[in-house]
């Protein structure tokens, strides 16, 4: 994949133009490659607290992020019970987003593994788009 790539879901569930559930995620092969719209999913996904076996998650956060594309991602991910970690790109865990909203990540980049996440989320925002793809580990994980 390159910056500037188009992400395209390849899902089952999301070629009929619907969500995915949670069984989705259960019956999905554990070694399979799939992309879910803007997020690649791989590797072995990990059994969260109730013993089913969803994806862990990581978001990179740039400065100039679309506020709305990070939050309600993370968000509504983190209520369907996901392992979801936001981790700024830069020096800070603060990331000021394109709307000059000011975000606190989860963690560093550069604190985290990327490989050890089942799926990344890139966030939008013309700004934050441009300094994800200038990020070498990014570009690596995905």
């Amino acid at each position: 994949m390159e910056c500037g790539d188009e992400v395209t879901a390849l899902g089952p569930a999301e070629r009929a133009g619907e969500g995915l559930t949670r069984a989705d995620y259960e019956k999905r092969d554990s070694q399979s490659s799939t992309v879910l719209g803007a997020a690649l999913v791989h590797r072995n996904a990990q059994l969260n607290s109730k013993g089913v076996n969803m994806p862990s998650i990581v978001v990179p956060l740039a400065e100039g992020v679309e506020e709305m594309e990070a939050v309600i991602v993370i968000d509504v991910l983190r209520r369907a019970s996901l392992d979801v970690v936001s981790a700024a790109i830069g020096d800070s865990r603060t990331v000021t987003a394109s709307r000059g909203v000011v975000l606190l990540a989860d963690t560093l980049w550069s604190s985290i593994v990327p490989n050890n996440y089942d799926a990344i989320v890139l966030p939008g925002g013309a700004g934050g788009s441009e300094r994800l793809c200038e990020h070498t580990g990014v570009l690596e994980a995905i």
